[in-house]
């Protein structure tokens, strides 16, 4: 078993997130721009969405190109705390 600061995701690997947020007409576009600065060759195609049951929120689904811990926490960490996200997983 890995202790605390060993990593179970091998580097680089294609690593999915989910994003949920309240529909909105930006909401797509403006975390595709988020995600850009920590992965600069994500782009629109590789990202998954999908609306809530009553329309009132969009959960997407982006697959990032993971290349170290640092570079997942810091994308983490800013999609946290974006005013437009609800929750991260």
């Amino acid at each position: 078993m890995p202790g605390p600061n060993e990593s179970l995701i091998e580097y680089p690997s294609d690593f999915p997130i989910k994003i949920f947020g309240a529909t909105q007409d930006a909401f797509a576009q403006t975390m595709v721009e988020v995600v850009q600065k920590h992965d600069p060759e994500f782009h629109a195609g590789k990202m998954d969405m999908r609306p809530s049951a009553k329309g009132n929120y969009l959960s997407l689904t982006v697959t990032v190109r993971a290349t170290s811990r640092e570079q997942l926490d810091n994308l983490y960490r800013e999609l946290s705390s974006h005013a437009m996200v609800k929750m991260v997983l």
